[in-house]
C-alpha cells in the first residue's frame, strides 16, 4: 500500500516538474526569441498603402494590418494566428452568433409584448363598464366654506399692515443701512479672495522654486543621463535593421527643398540600408516606396526599462511627485498649514533664561 502511494507521488511530481519546464521554456522562447518584423510603406498621388507584418518562433505567432487609403476613402483591416488559427475571425463569428440570437429572443419578446397586448385590450371592454362611480349622489350636498368671514379677515390685516407701515424717512434710512451692509460685504469678500489668490500664488512659487532646485541637483543629472542613456539603448534596438526603396519629395520653392535636403543628409550616413531620397527642385510632390525590416526581442527593452525604474533617483522622483500632489491638494481644499517656520535672531524663552 505505501509503495502504491510512493508510487502515485512521484507520477505526480514528475508531472508538476515537466509542467514546470515547459513553461520555463515558453518564457526563455518568448524572452529571448525574436520577434521579427516588416512595414511596407507606399505613397503615390493621392493613394496610400500600409503593410504591417510580425511573426514570432517560425510564425507560431503572426500577425497581418493592412491600410488603404485612396481619395477621400479608407479601410483597414487585420489578422492574428496561432499556430495558422485566425483568432480574429473566431472572435467575430461568436459575436454574430451573440448577435443573431439576441434578435431572436427579441423578436420572440415582441411576439409574446403583442398577444397581452390583445388580451389586455380584449380586458378593457369590461373595465370601461365597470367605472368609479360619483363621489356625491344627487341628493346630497357638498359643504362649502364661508368666503364672507375669510374676506373679512384679509381686509383687517390689510388694514393693520397699513397702519404699520414706516414713513419715508425710516424707509431711506433703512435702505441706506442695507446699501453700507452690502458695501461692506463685499470688500470683505474681495479681500478674503485676494488673500486666497495670493496664498495660492505664493504656494505655487514655493513649489516651483522646490522642483527647479531638484532639477538642478546633481542627482537627478546623473539619473536623466542613465535614463537618456537607456532610452536611446531601447530605440536603437526597437528601430528598423533596413530600410530599402526610395522616397521622392520637392515644394513650390527650391530654396526649401534644399534646406530639407540638407536635413536629410545629416541623417543618412546612419540609416541602415538602401534607401535613396531624389529631391525635385521642379514641383511639388510626396511619393515613397519603402520596405522596412527589424527585430525586437523583449529581454532588451525589459532590462532597460527596469534599470530605470529600480533607479534610487526614480523612486524618489515619484515620492516628490506624490506628496507635491497631496500638499497642493490640501492646499486647494483650504487647509491651513500646520507648521510654523522657525525665524531667524529670535532665540526661545528658556534658553534666554538660561
Amino acid at each position: 500500500m505505501l509503495s502504491v502511494f510512493l508510487h502515485i507521488l512521484s507520477t505526480i511530481g514528475i508531472i508538476l516538474l515537466w509542467i514546470i519546464g515547459i513553461i520555463l521554456v515558453l518564457i526563455l522562447l518568448l524572452l529571448f526569441t525574436p520577434f521579427l518584423y516588416r512595414v511596407k510603406l507606399k505613397k503615390h498621388g493621392d493613394e496610400i498603402r500600409a503593410d504591417a507584418k510580425v511573426w514570432w518562433l517560425f510564425h507560431f505567432f503572426h500577425a497581418d494590418f493592412h491600410f488603404r487609403r485612396s481619395g477621400g476613402s479608407s479601410t483597414h483591416s487585420g489578422e492574428i494566428r496561432i499556430l495558422g488559427i485566425p483568432l480574429l475571425k473566431l472572435i467575430n463569428r461568436r459575436k454574430e452568433k451573440r448577435n443573431h440570437q439576441s434578435t431572436e429572443t427579441k423578436e420572440a419578446t415582441g411576439a409574446g409584448a403583442k398577444t397581452f397586448r390583445s388580451a389586455s385590450e380584449a380586458r378593457g371592454e369590461t373595465w370601461s363598464a365597470a367605472k368609479k362611480r360619483p363621489t356625491v349622489s344627487p341628493g346630497q350636498w357638498k359643504y362649502m366654506p364661508d368666503r364672507s368671514t375669510e374676506e373679512n379677515a384679509a381686509a383687517l390685516d390689510i388694514e393693520v399692515a397699513a397702519s404699520e407701515t414706516p414713513g419715508p424717512l425710516a424707509r431711506f434710512g433703512a435702505r441706506i443701512s442695507s446699501l453700507f451692509c452690502r458695501i461692506r460685504k463685499a470688500i470683505r469678500r474681495f479681500f478674503t479672495s485676494a488673500g486666497e489668490a495670493l496664498r495660492k500664488i505664493r504656494h505655487f512659487l514655493n513649489i516651483a522654486a522646490d522642483w527647479i532646485d531638484y532639477l538642478e541637483s546633481e542627482s537627478f543629472y546623473c539619473f536623466k543621463e542613465m535614463a537618456l542613456k537607456q532610452i536611446g539603448a531601447l530605440l536603437h534596438h526597437i528601430l528598423p535593421r533596413r530600410i530599402d526603396g526610395y522616397a521622392e519629395f520637392g515644394t513650390d520653392d527650391p530654396a526649401l527643398t534644399g534646406q530639407l535636403l540638407g536635413i536629410f543628409a545629416i541623417f543618412y550616413p546612419k540609416i541602415p540600408g538602401s534607401l535613396q531620397i531624389r529631391p525635385d527642385f521642379q514641383q511639388k510632390i510626396l511619393e515613397a516606396d519603402m520596405d522596412l525590416r527589424g527585430h525586437i526581442i523583449l529581454i532588451v527593452p525589459l532590462v532597460r526599462i527596469l534599470r530605470i525604474v529600480t533607479a534610487r533617483e526614480f523612486r524618489i522622483l515619484m515620492r516628490r511627485i506624490r506628496r507635491k500632489g497631496s500638499s497642493q491638494a490640501d492646499t486647494s481644499e483650504g487647509k491651513p498649514d500646520t507648521g510654523r517656520k522657525k525665524r531667524k535672531g529670535i532665540i526661545p524663552r528658556r534658553k534666554r533664561a538660561a
